[in-house]
């Protein structure tokens, strides 16, 4: 089982997230916490404890955290909620993984457009020239 805690503060945004994991016995570990930003003088981002590291939970919290306009909710201001979360089928692994990549592929940064050299470039403009003169 794993263990989300979060604190939503005075302009309903989540300011702070603890992943805690469970141990067969029950005992809770913490994976990691994430802090936004303006909350956190040295910046925000996921710090991972007790051996744990994911590069790719660490990239999902800061894409939703850095993004929590896009996202719908019914928090209320300053509260902290906890949720209990039991682990996975493989049915839902699999449309998690999807929807995580269709989310990712939406925050991409556009594709570069090449730039011309300076030579196709000048020979660009004189043709736009040429045309320009001769229509």
């Amino acid at each position: 089982m794993v263990q989300l805690e979060y604190h939503v503060g005075a302009d309903l945004s989540i300011e702070y997230v603890k992943i805690w994991s469970s141990t067969p016995r029950g005992y809770l570990s913490l994976v990691c916490d994430y802090v936004v930003a303006a909350h956190r003088p040295n910046g925000a981002g996921a710090r991972f404890s007790n051996g744990f590291h994911s590069r790719d939970l660490g990239q999902t919290l800061d894409l939703i955290l850095m993004n929590q306009n896009l996202f719908s909710n019914q928090w209320r201001a300053n509260n902290n909620t906890m949720i209990q979360v039991r682990p996975p089928s493989e049915e839902q692994i699999a449309l998690a993984k999807e929807r995580v990549k269709d989310a990712l592929n939406l925050t991409a940064p556009p594709p570069r457009v090449p730039r011309l050299s300076k030579a196709a470039a000048a020979a660009s403009r004189v043709l736009d020239g040429a045309t320009e003169t001769t229509a």
